[in-house]
């Protein structure tokens, strides 16, 4: 399980934080679909995955996954939609999601992992 902390350019708003995050993700679609992908990096506000099957831009779905905090793994749970999904050759689809409805408990989580000191 890999957690850097990487921030992008030169910007400090919480968007621009990114934890690395190894970790597998359950999404579940609107029209029932389910599908199990896997973590790549995660922010308070968004999270990058590969995925086994592309994933239409604009599709929302439930995701739900464990983040390692102090020997804990804390679910955390919210509504995203995809922005973006390429195809990285073998491995998958790079998918971008954008969370668009969290609970106060799961950004809790998000915001400790954001903050832990690895």
């Amino acid at each position: 399980m890999n957690t850097a902390l990487l921030q992008y350019g030169n910007e400090t708003s919480n968007s621009s934080l990114r934890r690395v995050l190894r970790m597998s993700v359950n999404l579940a679609f609107r029209d029932s679909m389910r599908l199990r992908a896997r973590s790549l990096d995660v922010s308070p506000n968004a999270m990058t995955m590969m995925s086994p099957l592309q994933i239409a831009s604009g599709s929302i779905c439930d995701i739900d996954f464990n983040v390692p905090l102090d020997g804990r793994f804390p679910l955390v749970r919210a509504v995203s939609k995809c922005t973006a999904s390429i195809c990285v050759g073998t491995q998958g689809f790079r998918t971008s999601l954008k969370f668009i409805e969290i609970d106060s408990s799961s950004m809790q989580i998000l915001g400790d992992l954001m903050r832990y000191r690895f």
